[in-house]
């Protein structure tokens, strides 16, 4: 142990006092001098770049060009040949349409990359443990100023640059700095003052300083403080980060990915089919061109020349639109939007891809304590002097003989603390540092102990921490004797940890006041052992021993366990009550098709028990040998069970696995490993640093946010911000959501996609060259790629969604049904369209439309809006249908809960009227090829269009005779 002897220091020309910490004015006068600990994000590109960006896509750029050749020719026309006709209405239009489109997805990007920040700014919100008017508080990593004192522990992250002012087996891994993945011890400078000198700016340059630590690098193991010097863009992670720049990086995720090839295959279709139809109606130009030789060359093949040009626009504008080159980016978007809603409900997603993993999770196995329980330990029972004494009555606790011992043990190994906050009549009480040191100081405050003053009573001389291989932890003290003459150099060694690992060391037991040998009362002790766990309380056992021997040397700590020389002075039984909403959170994962197994470091009863309680195992379950358990489909294992397992017994055992108590983090990688080989998807929970391997290894590793360390919340991809099991399933449910949500919107564009395409390459050859222009193609691409990508993003999470089994992993998300569906559908719309145009509805005698090749003369405009005016609200009303993949599923439920979707559909009606409305108004009417309609034509084509939705029912529901099922 490196202990700094001072008390006070000046740093900057200020005063601290190293037992006390900073006060609040000393704190306001840092934070004004230093700044925050706000590390300054990379400069994003000016918003004048991001609008450029969006005209480097290949289709919108031969768009453009095909504009400017369009005025060209048409200038051509205009003002040199004369033609009276001649006009650049064709031309504005497709430069209109083209920024509409492009502003579209640049705004898009801008609200996407706002949420992100926001995003950013809340996973960044790192907890940390400062000393501040003599109590340990934590505070937020950006409120850490110059002069604070900084706990570390182990898995903690350096929230700033400083010095070392005490160590206990202090190393950090730096590993972020230099690149070694050989932790540095770290220790207190013999000369502290002069390490504050001007040397000390330099030494921080220098990243293997044993005296110094710097934000961003982890504590591998130990604990200690340190003095922070620096904050923000000063401390040496600031100015790497400053001089790295504003470093891309490839976001790809395995989903945009798979959607990027299936982007590519519907680019493939969509070219050839727009291959098609330049053919066919270049084809038609000249076919209709009549060649008059007595106006010139030049004249004679303008009109041959723009058939072909309003070909190749078409083309390209169909591939504009079949092509969803937006897809990766919406999926992108959705990914962004969810991971926000999901941090609403505590899931703070930490890798992208992770939001919609956790949708497809098979097996859950997730830590007992503040996940399933409250993490509201309390102290219940004590077992002292060979008899039970309830937690609440300190009379009684006071009474016991052990008890003044019982309270040094308890206040000198532990390092937590509790933040007394006393106004008028009111005492709030906040527990910093480990939930059951916490709930051990409580018992002592509430029975009127002053714990701080006892820990600062015998100093400590060296300790061992808990980990998950020791379950135990030492801290050896030096006592005085009565005669404080001949024992006054006593070295005294408390102890607490697992009953089944201290009990087996020792030799004596408290018994009517008197240290008696603990054989004749073992029964008894083993009896109340069993007696607590079966009442789900966990129980930690205190010794002590005394003397100067070989067993209370430093050198022997890790032999701890090898001298039976222990006296047995208390059992304190802690409980932690299951969260309210537990029971009901594991069996929606039951009715998921997610199995729930829970990996706890309790002894085998007390898990069983809180397992029960959860619903993870039924009543009936008994501890019957292994082949009965697996036969009862309820598999209960200790880590020493599982490590007797071979691998072929472990994935028989694996599926009817439900509990596994005194674990260890090797077995939960151990665990991940086989489960993967069976092809489950699992979701991992972890709060220690070493569950980080499983909780890279697990598909979705889930850390903690309110107990887990820095380590493990690195290492994991979602954390759990109030450390509840009921915020995992909330996760499934939103996953699933997003699966199914893409799945929406991919049904709504190919149906729209196949639609247009179909009218498109039909209309030549009927006389219709353009069913739809490119202005109008270019907003029902508005429609499909921007409207619909936010619409359907958003809707809310139905019930029903956690009442399917998950999706797999090799399943395409284009399913069969869903191909169908957006066939029949297509279909349907493209026959009511053409039956529209062909029998005249909604338009009296001299309006009815006239196939011929020579039609294009005289365009009959009033027609092609009734064309044009169906086909947008078939999309209104299949937007709906969307929201549906199965016949049972409401087009319209939970609609009042999508605010966003209500307002865009509203936006395409009122655009869509408001459009062929004002077609006498500012030139809108030449640029869309629409007449205004009258009030009967609208009521007309709402209740055409509207069949929709029965349609797209029945579709649904003969897809599903089809297939049985829909995904």
């Amino acid at each position: 142990m490196h202990i700094m002897s001072q008390t006070f220091l000046t740093l900057n020309n200020a005063a601290i006092d190293l037992q006390q910490g900073l006060s609040e004015e000393q704190i306001k006068q840092s934070a004004e001098k230093h700044g925050r600990n706000i590390l300054t994000p990379p400069a994003r590109d000016a918003w004048w770049k991001l609008l450029l960006e969006k005209f480097e896509d290949p289709t919108i750029r031969i768009l453009m060009v095909a504009a400017v050749v369009s005025i060209a020719m048409t200038s051509l026309e205009k003002f040199v040949l004369h033609h009276e006709n001649a006009s650049f209405i064709d031309s504005i239009g497709i430069i209109f349409a083209v920024a509409l489109a492009t502003l579209a997805g640049f705004f898009s990007e801008i609200k996407s990359a706002r949420e992100f920040e926001l995003l950013n700014k809340v996973k960044d919100d790192i907890r940390v443990k400062t000393l501040r008017g003599g109590q340990m508080t934590e505070i937020s990593i950006n409120d850490v100023v110059v002069g604070d004192v900084v706990y570390l522990h182990l898995g903690d992250k350096v929230p700033a640059d400083g010095v070392v002012l005490d160590s206990l087996g202090l190393l950090v891994d730096q590993s972020v700095m230099t690149g070694e993945s050989v932790p540095v011890e770290k220790q207190p400078p013999h000369d502290f003052a002069a390490s504050l000198s001007g040397n000390f700016h330099d030494s921080l340059q220098n990243a293997d300083d044993q005296n110094c630590v710097y934000r961003g690098t982890m504590v591998s193991d130990g604990r200690g403080r340190f003095l922070v010097t620096q904050v923000g863009d000063k401390t040496r992670l600031g100015q790497i980060a400053a001089s790295l720049g504003s470093a891309e990086s490839d976001n790809n995720t395995p989903l945009t990915q798979k959607l990027s090839k299936l982007a590519k295959q519907i680019s493939l279709i969509g070219m050839t089919g727009a291959a098609v139809i330049f053919l066919a109606m270049a084809f038609f130009a000249f076919w209709s061109w009549t060649p008059d030789w007595t106006l010139g060359t030049l004249a004679t093949f303008i009109p041959l020349l723009k058939g072909i040009l309003t070909a190749f626009i078409v083309a390209v504008t169909i591939i504009v639109v079949a092509v969803p080159e937006g897809l990766p980016m919406m999926v992108t978007v959705s990914l962004a939007l969810n991971m926000m809603k999901m941090a609403r409900e505590n899931c703070l997603i930490r890798k992208l891809v992770a939001s919609e993993t956790i949708g497809s999770a098979t097996v859950v196995c997730s830590d007992k304590t503040g996940t399933l329980t409250q993490n509201r330990m309390t102290a219940t029972w004590i077992f002292a002097d060979m008899k039970e004494v309830s937690g609440d009555d300190c009379d009684a606790i006071k009474q016991l003989p052990e008890w003044e011992t019982l309270v040094d043990l308890i206040s000198a190994n532990s390092e937590a603390s509790l933040h007394i906050d006393i106004k008028k009549d009111n005492v709030n009480i906040q527990d910093v540092g480990n939930p059951t040191e916490c709930a051990l100081l409580r018992l002592l405050y509430d029975a009127g102990v002053d714990y701080q003053r006892r820990r600062n009573k015998n100093p400590r001389l060296w300790e061992l921490s808990h980990n998950s291989q020791r379950k135990m932890s030492l801290v050896a003290v030096e006592k005085h004797g009565e005669n404080n003459t001949e024992q006054r150099h006593i070295k005294t060694i408390y102890a607490k940890g697992a009953p089944e690992r201290l009990l087996q060391c020792c030799s004596h037991v408290i018994a009517d006041g008197k240290r008696e040998p603990i054989e004749p009362y073992r029964t008894a002790i083993e009896t109340a052992l069993i007696n607590a766990q079966s009442r789900a309380l966990r129980v930690i056992a205190f010794t002590m021993k005394e003397g100067n021997g070989e067993s209370v040397q430093e050198e022997n700590a890790e032999r701890f366990t090898d001298y039976c020389d222990n006296t047995l002075y208390a059992l304190i039984g802690i409980t932690d009550p299951i969260r309210p909403k537990v029971v009901q959170a594991v069996e929606t994962c039951h009715e998921a098709g997610v199995n729930v197994k829970m990996i706890t470091g309790d002894a085998k009863l007390t898990a069983v028990a809180i397992a029960k309680e959860a619903g993870i195992l039924s009543d009936v379950y008994q501890d019957n040998d292994l082949e009965t358990q697996i036969q009862n489909g309820q598999v209960v294992l200790t880590s020493e069970e599982l490590a007797a397992l071979d691998e072929a017994k472990l994935a028989e055992v694996i599926p009817h696995l439900r509990v596994l108590a005194r674990s260890t983090p090797m077995d939960k990688l151990r665990l991940v490993k086989a489960m993967h080989h069976q092809g489950e998807v699992v979701a991992m929970t972890g709060d220690g640093t070493n569950d980080a391997p499983a909780l890279k290894f697990a598909d979705v590793g889930i850390s903690m946010g309110m107990t887990g360390t820095e380590v493990a919340k690195e290492a994991s991809d979602i954390v759990l911000l109030d450390d509840n099991f009921k915020s995992i399933v909330t996760g499934i449910w939103w996953g699933r959501t997003l699966y199914q949500n893409i799945q929406k919107f991919l049904q709504f564009q190919l149906s729209v996609n196949f639609a247009a395409l179909t009218c498109a390459l039909i209309g030549p050859f009927i006389g219709i060259p353009l069913p739809l222009t490119v202005p109008q193609l270019l907003w029902i691409n508005i429609i499909m790629d921007t409207f619909a990508a936010l619409a359907l993003s958003t809707d809310p999470p139905h019930p029903g969604s956690m009442k399917r089994k998950p999706i797999a992993r090799n399943v395409s998300i284009i399913t069969p049904s869903m191909v169908l569906t957006i066939l029949l559908s297509s279909v349907y719309q493209v026959i009511i369209l053409f039956a529209a145009l062909s029998c005249g509805w909604f338009l009296d005698a001299e309006h009815h439309f006239r196939f011929h090749l020579d039609s294009r003369e005289s365009e009959n405009v009033q027609a092609l809006t009734v064309f044009f005016t169906i086909f947008v609200m078939f999309q209104f009303w299949n937007i709906f249908n969307s929201r549906s993949l199965r016949y049972e599923e409401s087009p319209f439920s939970l609609l009042h809960k999508n605010r966003l979707f209500l307002m865009i559909v509203g936006i395409i009606a009122v655009v869509q009227i408001g459009m062929v409305q004002a077609s006498d108004y500012l030139g809108i009417g030449v640029i869309f090829r629409t007449n205004s309609l009258s009030f009967h034509q609208w009521l007309g084509i709402a209740a055409l269009t509207l069949t929709m939705i029965p349609v797209g029912w029945f579709i649904r529901f003969f897809v599903h005779q089809r297939y049985c099922t829909t995904s």
